[in-house]
């Protein structure tokens, strides 16, 4: 099948300016991770498709940290396309 298997981890850390937060149409709560760095982490499968066209990734991914947030989930599944050149 010729299927990659990635691992991966990713982390964010900042703060939101005043003029970001003005543009909350939404009025939708916005947080940053400005206390401590916030990290997940997971795998992945790539190269997924049919014939010469493979262009379909899935990522499994566990939440690190910020577990305390009402809204948070602790796994994610992530379908997406990249393409290479």
């Amino acid at each position: 099948l010729k299927l990659r298997e990635v691992a991966f981890i990713r982390g964010a850390y900042g703060t939101l300016s005043d003029a970001s937060k003005n543009i909350n149409v939404d009025n939708l709560k916005y947080s940053a991770p400005d206390q401590q760095i916030y990290y997940e982490y997971g795998f992945g499968i790539e190269n997924i498709g049919f014939g010469n066209i493979r262009i379909i990734r899935v990522d499994f991914n566990w939440r690190g940290n910020y577990l305390d947030r009402p809204d948070a989930s602790k796994f994610g599944i992530k379908a997406g396309f990249q393409f290479y050149f």
